[in-house]
Formats: structure tokens, sequence, C-alpha cells
């Protein structure tokens, strides 16, 4: 939660950077809370899920511009970003299916492992921009 937090004090609610930045931020701290998935994931339990799933909703509530009384799933389904114990179970599932492919000699190309990654779950990080906004 801490870098959640540190990272939602530089965007505010109103005004700020715009959606391009806030992806940003939300892939930063997305990247750091799912450092290690393949090997965690199996053992992901309900209340370390939630635990997920805190951070994820501050970042969800300031990337859509939204009041802390919105809910996870309504904040994450605005904000384009999946939960993210979904995610870490995916991404586990990307590295066994590598892995076992290693294992037999095959090795896969970079489209093939895309293919197997669902739409969207790379965060939304496309060509982020931090630039400030001009007023009109």
């Amino acid at each position: 939660m801490g870098a959640a937090g540190a990272l939602s004090r530089l965007v505010p609610n109103v005004g700020g950077p715009g959606a391009p930045c806030r992806k940003l931020y939300e892939g930063v701290v997305r990247s750091m809370a799912l450092y290690g998935a393949p090997i965690w994931a199996e053992s992901l339990t309900a209340k370390n899920a939630a635990l997920l799933r805190r951070p994820q909703r501050v970042l969800a509530v300031r990337a859509i511009r939204g009041y802390r009384t919105i809910s996870f799933e309504a904040a994450s389904l605005l904000a384009g970003s999946p939960p993210w114990d979904l995610e870490a179970r995916v991404l586990a599932a990307v590295y066994d299916w590598r892995k076992d492919a290693l294992s037999r000699g095959f090795r896969p190309a970079p489209r093939g492992i895309e293919a197997k990654v669902p739409a969207g779950s790379h965060g939304g990080m496309a060509e982020p921009t931090c630039a400030p906004q001009r007023r009109s």
C-alpha cells in the first residue's frame, strides 16, 4: 500500500496529470505487486487476494478520478484494470506453459507467448506520457 499511497498523492482526483500518466503510475505499482507472481500465485489465499486489491482499488479510483465510495469492482472495471490476483494466475499459467515447452525442446516465439496472454492484461501501458495538461 506504500507505493500506491505515495503515487496517489501525486495524482489528485481533481486536475493533475492526464489518463496516460495515471495508467503509467498504475503500471508501476502493478509491476511491483506482481513481481514473482508465477512462484506465489498458486498459494494465493483469499486474504492475500484482498491485500492485492487494496492498492489496486486506490489506483483505479485515482485513474478514473472517482471518489473513495466507489467499489473495487466498479473502479477497476472503469479503469480497465483486471484484478491483480487473476493476472497473477495468468502469469503463472504462461510461465508454466513456457517452462513445459522449453523442457520439450520447443522454444516459443514471443508472438506465441503473447497469444497465451489474454488481451488487456498488460496493464494498458501503451505509450504513456506524463506531460502536464494545458488548460484552455
